[in-house]
Formats: C-alpha cells, structure tokens, sequence
C-alpha cells in the first residue's frame, strides 16, 4: 500500500453520530492510500475535534489493535455536556471522507451525590 490518503480514509461506528455525555465513547477510523486499499501500518494518527455551543473537545486517535499493522484507528472521546456538536476528523490538516458530522450528546447520568 501506500502513503495515507485523508480523502479516502472514513470513519465508523456506533458513537460516530451519538453519545452520552460524560461517558467515555469511541469510534473507529480506517486509514487508506489512494486507490483506496487499506494501510498495513499505523505510520499516521487522526484528529478528531468536537465542537459544540458550551465546549470544543480535540482527541487523537491510538492504532485499535497494537501491532496489528492493519491501518484501523481507535478514537476516544469524553464529552462533558450534551447538545448538539459537529464532529470533524483530520490526517495531517486534510478532512477524511465522512467529515463535519452532525452530532448529538444526550444528558449523562446523574451521580449519586447530585440525586
């Protein structure tokens, strides 16, 4: 395979478009060169930046299975309120193919001393 193409690259997963906040979620990124096969390596991270009314969130994404060399990223999120965000994922300054995703965090769960 080749280099890391951003354009052909996409993300996946159930908390791609939905979470809760204040509850720790992830989704997954696979990264692709430009004819569009998947890497055999873990040479790149990703971007990920949450940005809603009340926060903006940024994370990096982590290789989901160390050694693997199968170029499938794990992205890890915490989201302190909820509301309406617009995910955007980035490979070196370039958006992936899903990108500027319209995403909604539902009310976490109230803890214990706050009941």
């Amino acid at each position: 395979t080749g280099q890391v193409s951003a354009a052909m690259s996409f993300a996946f997963g159930e908390y791609l478009t939905q979470a809760r906040a204040l509850e720790t979620r992830f989704f997954y990124v696979q990264a692709r060169d430009d004819s569009g096969n998947n890497l055999t390596n873990h040479a790149t991270k990703f971007q990920a930046t949450f940005t809603g009314d009340r926060e903006v969130v940024s994370t990096v994404s982590r290789p989901a299975v160390e050694g693997a060399m199968d170029g499938l990223y794990k992205v890890e999120y915490l989201l302190s309120y909820s509301g309406r965000y617009v995910l955007r994922v980035m490979e070196n300054f370039q958006v992936i193919q899903n990108n500027d995703i319209e995403f909604f965090a539902r009310p976490g769960q109230p803890s214990p001393a706050d009941s």
